[in-house]
This record gives C-alpha cells, structure tokens and sequence, in this order.
C-alpha cells in the first residue's frame, strides 16, 4: 500500500513551561498570516520563552492505519544579534516529550517568514502509535532559549503545520476465520488490519432509492432501509467524515458480535462503527440476510449494501450492538446508523 499524506494547522496554542510571554501567541494558528512576537535578554535576566505548545490539528484519516512519520513545517525568525541563543523543540503526548525535534531560527533583517522544514517519513515514530495522532494532547512545541552573550535578542514566529505519514490498511477477508460474522445464515465480510481489529465491509448502493416500510430495530431503535427495483433492501448509513458532534478517536475497547471482535472510535457523546464504502465494487446483490425480520441485500464479497444518507442531524440515539451503545442518528424522517467513512 503506498504512503499517504494529511497536512493540517493546529486548532489550539497555548503558553507553558518558560519565563516570558509571547505577545498575540493567537497569530500562530494562521500560519503563515500572522506572527507571534518574543524575546529572551541577558539584562534584566531573561534565559527562555514560553514554550508555545500547538495541539488539536483533527487529522481523520483511517485509525487502523500504519504511522510511517511527522513532518513540521514552521516560521520561526530572529532580528540580526551576536547573542548564542538555540531552539528547543519537541513532539508532546499527554505532557511529555515523545521526540526532540532539531529545529532554528533564520536571521531575517526585514523581519519576513522564513519557511523551514523537518522530519518527514521515518520520523519521530518513537513512543507514538497510529490512535494517538487523534489524542487532544497530541502536539508540536517550541521555546527560545538564551545560551550566552550580552544584549537582547527578538523572535518573531508565525505559526506552524504538520503532515502525517501513513499507510492505510490493506484488511484482509474474515469470511474463513473460524468465527464469521452472520447476519441470519449469511457470513458478513469484516476487513481485520494488521492490528487485529476489525470493521464491516459496506458497500454504498446508489440505486436504492424508495424508502421501505420495513425498519430494522437494533437496540429498540427502527433504523431505516431502503429499497431498489428489485425489492433489495439497503441499511441507511450517515457517513460522519470523522466527526460527530467533535472529533472522533479509536476507541481503546472493542465489541464482539457473532464471535468477531470489532474496533469502533467514539468521543465524549457517541461511538460510530468505521467501515469501508466499497463504491469501486458491483453492488449487484447475490443473496439476502433476515436481520430483526427486514432482508438485507448483500453482495458476491459478503458485504452489506447500504445508503449513505446526508442533511442536517435533528436527534441521536444509543443502540446496542454487541453490548456497545452505538450511535444512530435521525435526518429527515430517518433513522441511521452512525460510521466513519475510512
């Protein structure tokens, strides 16, 4: 599987660890339009910075992927000094350093951003697993530090990104394991990564169209299906892009149903199943499953055909499955099950 890529912007700044504020320490979440401005000084005695400590970047991409390693790109510039002075930086989770980041300040005379750039794939891995990128106190720091020499020195830093590596999973069909999952006598597809856990194969079904009256209750909750031309039956999914109501993270618990151990992410509100739309496939279904009394359609690969439905979320609700509470969600006149589209 080749390496993918995800770049974002911090969402969170704050101040921490040092001697001296950074003035409007904000600009930096706007990197490159704005700067934050700082200094250190050997009279009166002023040896650090704050530590500018970014965290909350909300990458999405797949949970059970590969980290393959951290890029920093960043702006970070001095006014022309004969005072030693070094940067202190490091990649932060849950308050501590996982990895020291080599990083300087550039001379710029104007006092215009200069663009550096470190690390990139096979870094910055240690002490670091493909959840934690989603961890709120996943995150990048920086300090100034005053090494000798008389006289002040002025920073100027205008904010930083990361790029994450990652390769996403390849799965490999559980129909063969010794526990398929089934809904009624059919053998549902679950896609295992390497890790171990697993998640449905869904496929979306773009020509199922008329609403059934039919539901299908889990948990207490009618989840709605819909129907085609034929008269197959297609579970209506909300695809939640990574977010509902905040952004989701795998959870460290799992669910068993039919014998297979199944991951989900969750935050403070809600746990959603992940699974895998396979749009490239034929959804021309080849057998059905009685689930709760509703037929639902299912492919030659074994995986269940469903409706990905958009519009605005009026209600949610828990079900059970496996013993988890999961997520459903009303649109409209319809209920769905709540997954991330991985």
């Amino acid at each position: 599987m080749a390496i993918e890529s995800q770049t974002k912007a911090p969402g969170q700044v704050i101040q921490a660890d040092g001697e001296v504020n950074w003035t409007n320490a904000e600009n930096t979440l706007f990197y490159p339009g704005g700067y934050a401005a700082g200094s250190v000084n050997s009279s009166p005695s002023i040896d650090t910075t704050q530590y500018l400590v970014w965290t909350n970047f909300g990458f999405s991409f797949d949970p059970l992927s590969t980290l393959e390693g951290i890029e920093i790109e960043y702006g970070l510039v001095n006014a022309n000094t004969t005072i030693a002075f070094a940067i202190s930086a490091n990649i932060r989770l849950n308050g501590a350093s996982t990895s020291t980041v080599a990083t300087v300040s550039t001379t710029s005379i104007s006092g215009a951003n200069v663009t550096n750039t470190v690390g990139g794939v096979g870094s910055y891995l240690t002490g670091l697993t493909t959840s934690d990128i989603f961890n709120s106190t996943f995150g990048f720091r920086q300090q100034c530090r005053h090494i000798s020499g008389l006289g002040t020195v002025q920073f100027r830093h205008y904010g930083m990104e990361m790029t994450v590596y990652y390769s996403p999973p390849t799965g490999s069909v559980a129909a063969n394991s010794g526990s398929p999952v089934r809904i009624g006598n059919t053998p549902i597809r679950a896609i295992q990564a390497s890790s171990g856990s697993y998640r449905p194969g869904l496929d979306a079904a773009s020509n199922y169209n008329r609403l059934s009256s039919s539901k299908l209750l889990l948990g207490g909750v009618p989840i709605s299906v819909y129907e085609n031309d034929s008269g197959s039956r297609a579970v209506a999914v909300y695809d939640v892009s990574g977010s509902l109501d905040g952004s989701l993270s795998l959870s460290s618990n799992s669910f068993v149903y039919q014998g297979t151990r199944f991951s989900f992410l969750e935050n403070d509100n809600h746990r959603v199943m992940h699974a895998t739309l396979g749009g490239e496939r034929d959804v021309s279904t080849t057998t059905f499953s009685m689930w709760q009394g509703v037929p639902i359609a299912t492919n030659a690969f074994g995986d269940i055909v469903c409706k990905k439905l958009t519009g605005t979320v009026t209600q949610t609700r828990r079900f059970s499955l496996g013993g988890v509470p999961l997520t459903a969600v009303l649109i409209g006149d319809d209920w769905a099950i709540a997954v991330s589209d991985v």
